[in-house]
């Protein structure tokens, strides 16, 4: 039997992220009552320094778990699909900005005790020859098989869970640009795709507010957007598709995208007419 990573399309998914791992042919969607804290770590280091963090495995099953720690290498599709790259070789393109040979973890297996948490700590060293710039990794712990019955079939599954850390070098800066905002049509539904790509040597941490003017000048409609993480060299698809928002009178679409954690903001209009 072979197993095979699911990629999730997830708009936020810097949280308690279960993959589940499959056994055999046929999807299982178990229950693991699992969880780690913090589900993110973001780590301000100088070049040479290093610091100790730590994390909290919980569990609310009544039984012991057997726990796999691992540090793995992590992507983000344009899509926003987040793939660990560890486990699809041909598109392992983490390369230049992974931090995971920095972090020093163990990947000695656990029990997990019914009911209870677990601290685990680990370190970060940043060598002492590293370029300014943000730089991730991800510390992953995986769940030992559990049986399930789907349809009256047996089978295996795994649950991942993964906490992902930034480790920040020096003072990275945030730049990003809006390469394109287009309106598309599918299976008779209207979307609008904006398209960032990040030009800085930090990530972006992008939310964004669509407002929908008419005729008047007035704003008929303002729709928040989620919260989107552009990786260094990223590029990321932002889509919305309309419901009853577009009216006759729409005349405007507008477009803010304001960065999170630093002053950036990209701004973009598209005539409706």
């Amino acid at each position: 039997m072979t197993t095979r990573l699911i990629q999730l399309s997830l708009q936020k998914f810097e949280g308690v992220v279960l993959l589940f791992l499959l056994l055999n042919s046929t999807i299982a969607f178990a229950q693991f009552a699992v969880g780690v804290a913090p589900p993110r770590i973001d780590i301000y280091l100088n070049p040479g320094d290093s610091i100790v963090e730590t994390l909290t495995v919980f569990s609310e099953e009544n039984f012991e778990q057997r726990i796999v720690p691992d540090v793995e290498d992590w992507l983000l599709t344009p899509k926003g699909e987040f793939v660990l790259t560890s486990d699809e070789q041909e598109i392992h393109t983490t390369g230049k900005y992974s931090a995971s040979q920095w972090i020093d973890f163990t990947d000695d297996p656990f029990l997990l005790s019914n009911i209870t948490d677990t601290t685990l700590s680990f370190a970060v060293r940043v060598p002492e020859t590293t370029a300014t710039g943000t730089y991730w990794g991800a510390i992953t712990l995986t769940t030992e098989p559990k049986e399930n019955t789907v349809n009256g079939a047996q089978m295996l599954s795994v649950a991942k869970l993964v906490v992902a850390i930034y480790v920040h070098v020096g003072q990275p800066i945030a730049s990003g640009e809006l390469i394109d905002l287009y309106l598309e049509e599918e299976d008779g539904s209207k979307q609008v795709i904006a398209v960032i790509e990040n030009t800085g040597n930090s990530i972006l941490r992008f939310a964004g507010t669509l407002n929908i003017i008419d005729t008047t000048g007035e704003i008929t409609s303002s729709i928040p957007l989620d919260e989107r993480v552009v990786l260094r060299d990223g590029i990321a698809e932002i889509r919305h598709t309309f419901t009853d928002e577009l009216l006759d009178n729409s005349l405007l679409l507008t477009l803010l995208m304001e960065e999170t954690s630093q002053a950036l903001k990209l701004f973009g209009e598209l005539p409706l007419k």
